[in-house]
């Protein structure tokens, strides 16, 4: 991107292969058919549930990921915006996030200068990146996790907008994660935490 911002390329680590390993080895053995179907059962129904309580949401306005890098890298503050910046998005994906290319979600991580459009447009897509691709090195995944646990009241405003059955799918989502995917070293407790202090309250 050429001019006064130029959107700097956020690492991305390719995501390890041992897991996806683990897992064939573990279901190969014919008395785990059953807690192989169970898992990809598991699996669809989240996918299927976020996949309809986000169909047809659309940026709309909202800041756009290669926004996030700018607003990081020049620490802009939101209500002070260039033409440049605000004709960012008409590069980008923002009228179906589903349509979004994994490479570019892998290689974003400044989901914490998202607003609450930004918010409900992107995370279907990067909750369902990181169950198919988890990644504990991978800046996305922190990024994706650290969103998802609001630990001030400050960090409700990104959930602002969300629909009861969207609150629902993500409240799924996080409770069944961790018996879907290998989380590693802080990511489990912080899903665990996440669902138990915030997120479960979405189901009553």
């Amino acid at each position: 991107m050429s001019g006064q911002f130029g959107v700097r390329n956020c690492r991305a680590v390719p995501a390890p292969e041992r897991q996806k390993t683990k897992l064939l080895q573990i279901f190969a053995k014919p008395s785990n058919f059953t807690l192989l179907k169970h898992f990809l059962e598991s699996r669809s129904e989240i996918k299927s549930e976020i996949e309809s309580a986000f169909d047809g949401v659309t940026l709309n306005g909202g800041i756009s990921l290669d926004q996030t890098k700018v607003i990081d890298e020049f620490g802009l503050i939101r209500n002070v915006k260039s033409k440049e910046f605000d004709a960012l998005p008409l590069n980008e994906v923002t009228d179906d996030w589903k349509a979004i290319p994994s490479s570019i979600l892998d290689d974003a991580d400044c989901f914490v200068h998202l607003d609450a459009k930004g918010f409900r447009y992107y995370i279907p897509a990067l909750m369902l990146r990181l169950l198919e691709n988890y990644d504990r090195g991978s800046m996305m995944v922190i990024s994706t996790l650290r969103i998802l646990y609001p630990k001030k009241e400050s960090s409700e405003y990104w959930y602002s907008l969300l629909t009861k059955e969207q609150r629902r799918a993500i409240a799924h989502y996080l409770k069944t994660l961790p018996s879907l995917v290998e989380l590693q070293g802080e990511d489990r407790p912080v899903v665990e935490r996440a669902f138990r202090n915030y997120w479960s309250k979405q189901l009553n």
